[in-house]
């Protein structure tokens, strides 16, 4: 190790945040000589993860007090326990915002404050954002670089598309979950998607043009008895969706839509919160 430069051992470092328990390897590391405490700065928040009000005050702290140099954050998880007030709450995301790639949030209706600054603030290189609250749509200009982005917990985001187009232009996957009742947003999609040229499609719903794959999520009827006018909301939009799946199938120029029934309470967060097992705060 001690033959290696320091650019060969600052690439190590950075692969080895992205492992499960690299951010403890890492704060390890920095304790164990002057020459890996200086390699080891750049990285000590790489990857954090963040799922109490205490942890977020200790770490709003912590960045304050580090040089700017040392403030890179890549990769951030926001879980639900969350109760930010939201001075701390955009404090917290504009200290974190310039140099973050990754931001995954599961939030809960205590975290409001939170999820309204997530779609507020500004995000000059996130790449891909995952999150599950009742989220607002996003201003224009919100996500200039995005490329990834899954949504779950509106259950009928009307004029979420358009929206898209403006605030995250280069976006190629979009995920929505939790789709339950919106049969006005499942015919959105299909009027936009139907249209005859590529033309009428920007002129009716302005798709982000580099957009590749769509795919929704209907939310799991958990109860039998529900209200009838619910109900036929529900059947009509899984219907539009069903064959919206199936003629998009075969038309080419436009984004690949997949359409599936999820638990949007239970397989979401699962499947959100398990890159981020192992990842803790400082």
């Amino acid at each position: 190790m001690d033959s290696l430069p320091p650019e060969l051992h600052s690439v190590i470092i950075e692969l080895a945040c992205a492992l499960p328990f690299g951010g403890h390897s890492i704060r390890a590391m920095s304790l164990t000589s002057t020459y890996f405490h200086a390699v080891t700065a750049p990285f000590l928040f790489h990857t954090l993860a963040v799922s109490s009000q205490e942890q977020a005050e200790h770490l709003i702290t912590l960045l304050e007090r580090s040089p700017e140099p040392k403030r890179h954050i890549r990769r951030l998880f926001l879980g639900p326990a969350l109760g930010l007030a939201p001075a701390s709450a955009l404090r917290l995301l504009h200290l974190a915002a310039p140099t973050l790639r990754d931001l995954a949030a599961i939030l809960t209706s205590s975290s409001s404050a939170l999820l309204g600054a997530i779609f507020r603030a500004p995000f000059p290189n996130l790449k891909a954002l995952a999150v599950r609250g009742f989220y607002p749509l996003p201003r224009p200009g919100a996500f200039p670089a995005l490329t990834h982005l899954h949504l779950a917990g509106n259950g009928s985001p009307v004029g979420l598309s358009a929206a898209l187009a403006r605030a995250c232009p280069g976006l190629r996957h979009l995920r929505v979950s939790g789709l339950r009742s919106a049969p006005a947003f499942a015919r959105e999609l299909r009027d936009a998607l139907e249209a005859d040229t590529q033309d009428a499609v920007e002129s009716i719903f302005p798709f982000p043009p580099h957009l590749e794959r769509v795919s929704l999520e209907a939310q799991t009827r958990r109860h039998a008895k529900t209200n009838k006018v619910v109900e036929l909301r529900d059947v009509q939009m899984r219907q539009t969706l069903l064959a919206l799946e199936q003629a998009v199938g075969k038309r080419k120029g436009v984004p690949h839509v997949e359409f599936s029934d999820g638990n949007a309470d239970e397989v979401d967060v699962h499947k959100l919160k398990i890159p981020w097992l192992g990842v803790s705060c400082p």
